[in-house]
């Protein structure tokens, strides 16, 4: 896998090696402004709140790269995280529409 930046936020009062679930973050910015990291405050929030490992997905963005290259770092991230779950002391669970 090529290497990405992602920005892992868990709770503080987490215990160490606990799972908790997990939630992948992609931020905004139309793929040409901003970056992951203009998120990691309110992002801490959420893992706060929500009792969550966040994964705040640092993509590459044009006009240094075209579309739909962020997308495609984006997924690559997700596959790696979904697959290396435990590894991040993370869960997911898949919610199907009912």
């Amino acid at each position: 896998m090529t290497s990405y930046k992602r920005h892992l936020l868990r709770p503080n009062k987490a215990s160490k090696g606990k799972a908790l679930p997990g939630y992948i973050y992609a931020h905004g910015g139309a793929a040409v402004m901003t970056v992951a990291s203009d998120y990691d405050d309110s992002l801490a929030m959420v893992a706060c709140n929500l009792n969550c490992v966040v994964v705040n997905v640092d993509f590459r963005n044009g006009p240094e790269v075209k579309c739909p290259t962020g997308q495609h770092d984006y997924r690559s991230v997700v596959l790696y995280i979904l697959e290396n779950a435990s590894h991040f002391s993370m869960t997911f669970e898949v919610w199907e529409k009912s």
